[in-house]
């Protein structure tokens, strides 16, 4: 059996512990996969956004410290596999050190959700050092 758990920023401010989200500890169950919302802000206005109006400019966005203690709770948890979502994350300003981070970590696997509309060739060489999949909305 296998748990999915979804980080949003507000969460990590009402004292977010990773190992409190996990299930029964008796159980065969365990964190095996967590999106990771680092940030609500999107550059377009898509239609079928689950988000809103919440896509403008986001002023509860986390710290780079903030995430990064989240994702190594998460690893330290057993969680394996870790997606980041928004908004669109490639705007945040540090997403390039999280995903770093997350690859010297060692997750097995790391998926970007993307519109793919701001990457950057220090982004593309983000992602293929630390062989990043790609999960991209179709406009």
């Amino acid at each position: 059996m296998y748990t999915v758990l979804v980080i949003i920023n507000h969460l990590y401010d009402n004292g977010f512990k990773a190992e409190e989200y996990r299930m029964d500890r008796k159980s065969d169950a365990k964190l095996n996969f967590a999106w990771l919302e680092i940030t609500q802000t999107c550059n377009l206005k898509c239609l079928h956004c689950y988000t809103g109006e919440t896509h403008k400019q986001s002023s509860n966005s986390l710290l780079v410290e903030d995430w990064i203690n989240i994702i190594d709770q998460l690893f330290d948890t057993g969680c394996r596999r870790i997606q980041f979502i928004g908004g669109e994350p490639c705007i945040y300003p540090k997403i390039i050190s999280l995903i770093d981070h997350a690859g010297v970590k060692g997750f097995e696997s790391i998926t970007i959700f993307t519109n793919a509309t701001v990457i950057t060739d220090e982004f593309i060489d983000c992602l293929v050092r630390n062989k990043v999949n790609i999960t991209s909305v179709h406009l």
